[in-house]
């Protein structure tokens, strides 16, 4: 019956997809002493040129020295270990390797063997360079701070993993003392949202030139972005305009239809209706007005940071900073599970 058992475990492991390779630390240098054919296939080694040889072979000028130590560390400790290291194929070909090591006990306790089971991953750390890559492309494209004799702008921007769905801009028109801007959040996440979102900054980019109101610009957005959408996705969004000559704020909310004032006159939420951007043509939205004077405040935000607010609110910094580092506490919440950003906009 062991011998049954032994010849069913050897079969299981010769047909593995992944790599297995087995060594002996009874004998000196811990070598290789048996491999399965899915190793041979990954490494180009066969098994003959593998067996009586340390696994560090493998390794090569470029390896990680720490990811080596903590093989090291853990074979001497006989304990298991995980780790991925970049490893050399016998035709010099590089690959990223999630290697996992276990200790094999024998009924009385002692060391007999060390198993271990290497798989490729270089499609998926390629991929993850190049989601980072994207990532810093598009904070790269996020708007400088703006801190001048009228207004003071703090932003934040926390990406739910790598790249995000949410995205802002302002622009700030010297002559005519305004500041136009907006806000959205596409729904979704991951490759697909993050181009759709730089589809719409385009577009948004290109409706900013155009003299046009704020809700007429979210409904030309609107029209726009439907041939970027698939039929799954849409978006969430607020424009506004500050004319500092006629004090005032206007805006036009697609989605997003709340934002936080801190005035006079208002001193919490503002709701304001919107239909979703990117689900019917022709869709027209309402222009609203709150004026506005020195020491005001007003906080424009995504869905993420929304979804993280007390309900009803009530107790929030009144001033300024406090506010914006209310929010940012709020964005470090362990329970959030979207992209945020906010515009944090004080009145000089």
């Amino acid at each position: 019956m062991e011998l049954l058992l032994e010849k069913q475990f050897a079969a299981a492991i010769d047909n593995l997809s992944v790599g297995v390779c087995i060594t002996d630390p009874r004998l000196p240098d811990n070598p290789i002493v048996y491999v399965n054919p899915a190793f041979t296939t990954l490494t180009g080694y066969t098994a003959d040129e593998a067996i009586g040889r340390n696994g560090r072979f493998l390794q090569s000028e470029n390896t990680d020295p720490d990811a080596i130590e903590q093989i090291r560390f853990s074979v001497q400790k006989r304990e298991p270990v995980k780790v991925v290291l970049l490893n050399q194929r016998k035709n010099g070909t590089l690959f990223w390797n999630e290697l996992k090591v276990n200790p094999v006990w024998d009924e009385k306790g002692n060391l007999v063997h060390f198993i271990a089971m290497q798989s490729d991953v270089t499609a998926r750390i390629q991929a993850k360079r190049e989601m980072a890559l994207a990532a810093k492309v598009q904070k790269t494209m996020l708007p400088a701070p703006l801190d001048n004799d009228f207004v003071r702008i703090d932003t934040l921007y926390k990406p739910y993993q790598f790249i995000s769905g949410d995205s802002y801009d302002y622009q700030w028109d010297t002559e005519g003392e305004k500041l136009s801007g907006y806000l959205f959040d596409i729904m979704g996440h991951g490759v697909a949202t993050a181009l759709q979102s730089s589809a719409l900054r385009v577009l948004f980019e290109q409706v900013s030139k155009k003299p046009l109101s704020v809700a007429e610009k979210l409904a030309w957005v609107n029209d726009a972005s439907l041939p970027y959408l698939a039929a799954e996705y849409f978006i969430a969004g607020i424009a506004f305009e500050l004319d500092f000559q006629r004090q005032t704020l206007s805006y036009a909310a697609g989605g997003v239809n709340y934002f936080l004032a801190s005035t006079p006159d208002i001193e919490g939420i503002v709701s304001v209706p919107g239909m979703f951007l990117g689900i019917f043509e022709g869709t027209s939205f309402q222009q609203n007005e709150i004026s506005f004077q020195s020491g005001d405040s007003f906080y424009f935000f995504s869905d993420g940071l929304h979804e993280l607010m007390p309900s009803p609110l009530e107790d929030w910094p009144a001033d300024f900073d406090s506010t914006v580092g209310w929010l940012r506490e709020l964005s470090h919440d362990p329970n959030r599970r979207d992209d945020i950003s906010a515009l944090c906009l004080h009145i000089k």
